[in-house]
């Protein structure tokens, strides 16, 4: 007779009772039998994600390896967490390029599953999270774990997201909405781009480009562009590295 599962409400009650996300985290691992929990919060610059924000089970060493070889470009499921936009199964990814199946050769050494579901989210404030739980449980035994949880985990998901901002912001995320030509604008003014240039770089006249900056400037409640500049990488709106 196969071992008795909790119901996927009590799975869920089990997690919210989780006062950090790091505690939140080791109760999915316990609520749902999964083997491992990632989260990575993605920051929105122009066209492109940075991660400065991950919260993850995996071994420290593979972390490690994964930074060093810079697989971000690499793993299919990272590529697919800031490109997709509903929860997919990692069995359904591409892995068929070389990189890839160097990369998942490279896994295996420190025993990463095969088995996992991506589930990505995007908020009110153009933030971008993708969440993996990935197990190392058989085929079949898998199967049945997604049968009973898939939905809870999906909801869990935004669970860990809301965590990690409060952890981020603290319990008021009062960060201002601003639009995207908002964050290119001033994106492209921190990397030291006067208004012309951006206008150039943006296909815009050199007046829309100092409408945008002005009402981002405004919704961040500065009082000049340097200090929206400034205001808005330290909200991880954007990041001037990139």
């Amino acid at each position: 007779m196969g071992k008795t599962r909790r119901s996927a409400d009590e799975c869920l009650a089990l997690v919210r009772s989780g006062k950090t996300i790091d505690e939140c985290i080791q109760l999915i691992q316990e609520a749902f039998g999964i083997s491992h929990v990632a989260y990575h919060l993605g920051q929105k610059s122009v066209d492109t994600y940075e991660n400065p924000y991950v919260k993850t089970t995996y071994p420290v060493e593979w972390v490690g390896q994964y930074l060093l070889k810079n697989y971000i470009n690499v793993d299919p499921v990272a590529i697919a967490g800031y490109t997709i936009d509903t929860p997919t199964l990692w069995s359904d990814l591409d892995w068929s390029s070389p990189e890839a199946l160097e990369f998942r050769k490279d896994a295996d050494r420190y025993d990463i599953p095969y088995n996992g579901l991506l589930v990505p989210i995007s908020d009110k404030h153009q933030r971008k999270a993708i969440v993996n739980f990935a197990s190392n449980v058989s085929n079949a035994e898998w199967a049945e774990i997604l049968a009973d949880y898939k939905k809870a985990l999906i909801e869990t998901a935004g669970i860990i997201h809301e965590l990690a901002i409060q952890d981020l912001f603290g319990d008021s995320d009062d960060i201002p909405t601003l639009t995207r030509r908002e964050l290119q604008c001033l994106h492209f003014a921190a990397l030291g781009m006067d208004a012309g240039e951006i206008a150039e770089q943006l296909l815009l006249s050199d007046h829309t480009v100092r409408d945008y900056c002005k009402s981002a400037r405004l919704k961040l409640n500065c009082s000049n562009l340097a200090q929206a500049v400034h205001k808005a990488t330290k909200l991880r709106l954007i990041d001037p590295k990139i």
